[in-house]
């Protein structure tokens, strides 16, 4: 990830506005307000980059490609978590699925 994905990502609005409004919210198990739930965690920064592209914070197509190259890896990280989870994928099948990934998006120009 690049320094200007980083701090899309990990800035205002995503941790900060997330962390404001976690402990400010009543009803929610501990673990959600101070825990850091990953799940919860990754859709604030999903949410934060799509807000850079939609406030054009990504002024060229190089930026705006290592967002969509972010994208791709986030897909392949939630078919690899489904394998592992729903489909009881071994390691080894983890690693041939990434390693099919890379190679097809090196071939892609990714």
């Amino acid at each position: 990830m690049r320094a200007h994905q980083l701090r899309r990502g990990c800035s205002v609005p995503r941790h900060y506005l997330q962390t404001s409004i976690e402990q400010s919210l009543t009803g929610l198990p501990e673990f959600r307000k101070h825990g850091g739930y990953s799940a919860y965690n990754e859709g604030w920064g999903l949410y934060a980059e799509q807000l850079g592209k939609e406030i054009g914070l990504y002024r060229d197509p190089g930026s705006d490609y290592d967002r969509l190259r972010s994208e791709l890896f986030r897909a392949a990280r939630l078919v690899v978590d489904t394998g592992i989870h729903d489909m009881d994928w071994s390691r080894d099948q983890v690693v041939e699925y990434n390693i099919v990934i890379s190679l097809y998006l090196v071939n892609r120009g990714f």
